[in-house]
C-alpha cells in the first residue's frame, strides 16, 4: 500500500472510530434522558392470599344455627311496684324497681333486659360480686354492672363469668350444633360443674 493510500486509509479509520464513539455516547445520553423521572415499582407477589374475618365479638355464635328448645317466657304485670323510678334512655322509657326493668306493653308492663349503658345509683343488696380479668362486676338477675365513684353502669356480660343460677326472666333454652345453651340478652350461658358460665354472644 502506497504512503498516500495508507494515509487515506488511516484517516477513514479514524473517522469511522470517531463516528462509532459518537454514536455510542449519543445512545447512552438518550437512554439516560429517557430514564429520568421514571419511578420503578417492585410488586412482590405472594403465593397465597390471606382472608381475615373480623368479628365484632371474639366469641360470636351465628343465629342461623340456633334451634329453640324452650321459648323465653314473657312476664307481664298489670301494675308497677310501688316506689319504681322512670328512666329515659336513648329515646326509650324504662321503669326500674329492685333490679328489674319494665316497659309499657299495651295496658300492662313487661319485664325487659336492662339497656346497656344505663346508670343507676343503687342496686339490690342481694347482688353478687364477680371478678373477671381483675375487674369487679356487680351482678343481679342477669344484669352486670361496673361501678365508679357514684353510679352503677349496665355493661355486657364478661365471657368467663360464672353464676350459680340462671336469671328468672327472659331466658331461652337453645341448641347450637347440638350443644345446649341458655340465652339471655343476646349472651349465652353453658351449664358447668361450677354453675352457668358466659361463653359468648349471639350475632347475625
Amino acid at each position: 500500500m502506497s504512503p498516500t493510500n495508507k494515509d487515506l486509509f488511516m484517516k477513514h479509520l479514524i473517522k469511522l472510530l470517531c463516528l462509532v464513539l459518537l454514536f455510542a455516547g449519543t445512545s447512552e445520553t438518550l437512554q439516560a434522558q429517557r430514564g429520568r423521572g421514571r419511578k420503578t415499582v417492585v410488586v412482590k407477589k405472594t403465593p397465597h392470599k390471606k382472608v381475615v374475618v373480623v368479628k365484632s365479638h371474639p366469641h360470636a355464635y351465628k343465629r342461623n344455627k340456633v334451634v329453640i328448645v324452650k321459648k323465653r317466657p314473657v312476664k307481664q304485670v298489670a301494675v308497677l311496684p310501688a316506689g319504681y323510678s322512670t328512666i329515659i334512655y336513648k329515646n326509650g322509657t324504662y321503669h326500674y324497681h329492685s333490679g328489674r326493668y319494665y316497659k309499657t306493653s299495651g295496658t300492662s308492663y313487661v319485664i325487659v333486659n336492662a339497656p346497656r349503658g344505663v346508670r343507676i345509683k343503687t342496686i339490690p343488696p342481694a347482688h353478687k360480686v364477680i371478678i373477671v380479668n381483675k375487674v369487679n362486676y356487680y351482678y343481679y338477675q342477669g344484669t352486670y354492672y361496673t361501678k365508679d365513684s357514684s353510679d352503677y353502669e349496665v355493661v355486657n356480660p364478661p365471657v368467663g363469668a360464672v353464676i350459680s343460677e340462671l336469671p328468672e326472666d327472659n331466658v331461652e333454652e337453645i341448641t347450637i350444633d347440638g350443644n345446649t345453651y341458655y340465652e339471655h340478652n343476646d349472651y349465652l350461658y353453658k351449664k358447668t360443674e361450677a354453675g352457668y358460665e358466659v361463653t359468648g354472644k349471639l350475632e347475625d
